[in-house]
């Protein structure tokens, strides 16, 4: 969704003019079907997270440690495509 793309936009456009690169390493450990209707689509997943930020020379500015992460994501039928439409993080 354009709101979604923007979001992420603004935070690689942050980046790049403070010269560092983000570098996330997440992997999905459980995903879990919560509803599913002929528009929406409700999942939970279970994810292992870590990010670490660099310089332009590659060295690391700030790290976030490994941690686990649960993630309601909800899909949107557009037209014959599903899109994400939200996800939200699960304290």
């Amino acid at each position: 969704r354009p709101r979604l793309v923007a979001q992420v936009d603004q935070q690689r456009a942050a980046d790049v003019a403070a010269g560092q690169t983000l570098i996330v390493d997440a992997s999905v450990t459980s995903l879990e079907l919560v509803s599913r209707q002929p528009r929406r689509i409700e999942l939970k997943a279970d994810l292992n997270y870590t990010d670490r930020t660099t310089d332009a020379a590659g060295t690391v500015v700030d790290r976030t440690q490994p941690r686990n992460l649960r993630i309601t994501y909800i899909l949107g039928r557009d037209g014959d495509q599903w899109r994400l439409t939200a996800y939200i993080p699960q304290g």
